[in-house]
């Protein structure tokens, strides 16, 4: 003997009219359009910093290795831009270059291609060596050796960071906007 099954009534809906999810799936979401900027990102001018884009996309205060990571990420796309012959503006964290610069300032760097473009006391950001390390800090020191122009890296408490030359530093600090 065959049990009866009973089908479900199909609902007549108006034309245009948009059906209902089947049950236990859930309703889609209205349109909502796409961000125009992810994360991550950089701002190569001033009039890209709206309100919506002004925050800090690296901080993680729930979780320190995904800031480094973050930092990572944002450090290498500096370098590339700057490398590119764009200006990079970005909010500072840290506060290594008190009192010229604070956390959370907004900074402006321009591109450095010559040596004749960093001086002591400017603030550049480079590839610390040994080791490749990321710095937005001092140049404390600038001398000539064997025909090459190297520079000690320190941030403005005097704590030397290591060393580099022109090929490690990418820009030069222009404008800090409090």
């Amino acid at each position: 003997m065959m049990q009866e099954r009973s089908v479900p009534q199909r609902r007549r809906l108006s034309p245009g009219a948009a059906a209902p999810p089947p049950a236990g799936v859930a309703a889609a979401l209205p349109h909502v359009p796409p961000p125009t900027r992810v994360v991550p990102f950089l701002h190569n001018d001033l009039h890209e910093v709206r309100p919506e884009y002004d925050y800090d996309w690296t901080l993680n205060p729930h979780d320190r290795e995904e800031e480094l990571r973050n930092r990572t990420i944002r450090n290498r796309m500096i370098k590339e831009e700057l490398q590119k012959g764009r200006t990079v503006i970005y909010r500072s964290s840290g506060w290594s270059l008190f009192p010229r610069v604070h956390s959370n300032d907004m900074t402006h760097y321009v591109p450095v291609t010559r040596d004749d473009e960093i001086q002591e006391d400017d603030i550049v950001f480079c590839e610390v060596q040994p080791g490749d390390r990321f710095y937005a800090h001092n140049v404390k020191r600038k001398w000539l050796e064997g025909g090459i122009w190297w520079y000690t890296i320190a941030n403005l408490a005097g704590r030397e960071n290591g060393w580099c030359s022109l090929c490690h530093i990418y820009g030069r600090l222009n404008r800090i906007l409090h």
